[in-house]
């Protein structure tokens, strides 16, 4: 026999020729081009012998020429395992090629394909899921490298190859560009593969943090599944918040319409005062009434004021022409009654009420013509986008009002461990540092 080949045994039906009845020997040089089963590559058969059998744990077939294995038959796949181990002196370790999960046992491995192969979310059908399992597709669009782009998941700007060779990195690929569909959070399968694929130009320790809530989770499958929980919890607490107008009764739905809520009122109010007007003011009265409201303009203008976000002293004018503009708006005056978004400080983790207040005192056009650039003053990062820069303010890891629960280590607002947190621990609990 040529040492270039080796026999491998087929069942072959007598009539079709194909795998069923009987067997018979079929020779397959190490230079024949040969297919996986499991992960369908293609290569010589030399080095699927060699090399890439050990990739699956050797639970991997020959298509068309092997039979495929039975994950289900948990004490097929742990002899399968006992013989790969004796071939490896390395210490066993099995890393799910499904979920990503880890398993230090053979029996605890065969145990856990069994289970993974039936999840319905991945849908694996014997195969790994692989990206034409789902439509990725988004755009038609092609891009330059030097083609300006915005993510839509957060708004921030930049040249396409940063895009796509480190921002995506920093959403794990759940992100896409204005433009294009945005992704459905709610498609676990989607998820999954758009999580492998980052994954595989990545050699670091598998971790996913949640961009919404911050919960980490370790498996692709685990983060999947999160991600559509979390998005269906956003959904229901943008549909919580709402305006309702106390003239006419108008609804404004969510956060994001805080502008939409704010023009509504001056124009009601317009509308009230024209169809109501007060049949006994005189033009004398008016006249003194006007004149009493630029001597208490005047007064306001002149008072002394402290800014709740630096401490500094300065007149009410002085604040409200430049000095608000220094923080781009996300600043409050010390003593004030607080409107809707000030509670002791502005709430920077609402990243569409910061975006709102940004967009305060920026020239008409200017975010729309990418003219933006804003500097953070706690870690002087800069971020040429209104969306990008919000979602900064409230992950920036600088942030003097963020603290470290001494009780379970996790991070978030002072707001937040004194109005709810601390209660979780039933106030047996503390500040990291204090």
């Amino acid at each position: 026999m040529d040492s270039n080949t080796v026999d491998v045994q087929l069942e072959v039906d007598d009539d079709q020729g194909s795998v069923k009845n009987f067997e018979s020997t079929n020779k397959i040089s190490h230079d024949s081009v040969v297919t996986c089963g499991k992960c369908k590559k293609q290569m010589l058969y030399q080095e699927y012998d060699s090399k890439h059998r050990q990739i699956h744990y050797d639970l991997c077939w020959i298509l068309g020429v092997e039979d495929e294995i039975d994950f289900t038959n948990t004490s097929k796949t742990q002899e399968i395992l006992k013989e790969n181990t004796k071939k490896s002196k390395a210490k066993s370790k099995f890393i799910c090629e499904w979920c990503d999960a880890i398993k230090m046992t053979i029996s605890g491995f065969a145990n856990h394909l069994n289970k993974c192969k039936q999840n319905p979310v991945l849908n694996v059908n014997n195969q790994v899921l692989i990206k034409t399992d789902v439509n990725l597709s988004t755009s038609s669009i092609t891009y330059d490298d030097n083609t300006m782009v915005s993510c839509g998941r957060c708004g921030e700007s930049m040249i396409f190859e940063e895009y796509k060779n480190k921002h995506k990195h920093t959403h794990y690929n759940l992100c896409w560009l204005e433009g294009e569909e945005k992704i459905d959070y709610l498609n676990e399968q989607k998820l999954v593969v758009l999580l492998r694929a980052i994954l595989k130009n990545s050699t670091a320790k598998k971790k996913f943090i949640c961009e919404w809530c911050k919960d980490l989770k370790k498996s692709v499958v685990g983060f999947a599944s999160h991600v559509k929980k979390c998005a269906i919890e956003q959904k229901k607490s943008k549909a919580k918040s709402k305006f309702i107008c106390e003239w006419c009764d108008v609804i404004k739905m969510a956060i994001s319409a805080i502008s939409g809520f704010a023009n509504h009122l001056n124009k009601c109010k317009q509308n009230l005062v024209l169809q109501h007007p007060n049949e006994t003011d005189s033009p004398e009265s008016i006249e003194e009434e006007k004149h009493e409201d630029e001597e208490e303009s005047n007064n306001k203008n002149n008072s002394m004021i402290i800014c709740g976000r630096c401490n500094k002293s300065m007149t009410f004018k002085e604040y409200e022409d430049t000095h608000s503009a220094t923080h781009y708006s996300l600043c409050w005056i010390k003593g004030d009654e607080k409107p809707l978004w000030l509670i002791n400080s502005i709430h920077f983790d609402d990243e569409n009420i910061v975006q709102y207040l940004l967009r305060q005192k920026l020239p008409k056009h200017a975010a729309r013509q990418k003219k933006v650039k804003f500097v953070c003053e706690w870690c002087q990062i800069e971020r040429k986008s209104v969306p990008g820069f919000a979602s900064h303010v409230k992950r920036c890891q600088s942030r003097p009002d963020k603290v470290t629960c001494g009780r379970c280590k996790e991070e978030m607002t002072f707001y937040k461990y004194r109005t709810s947190h601390y209660s979780k621990h039933y106030n047996l609990c503390w500040i990291d540092g204090d």
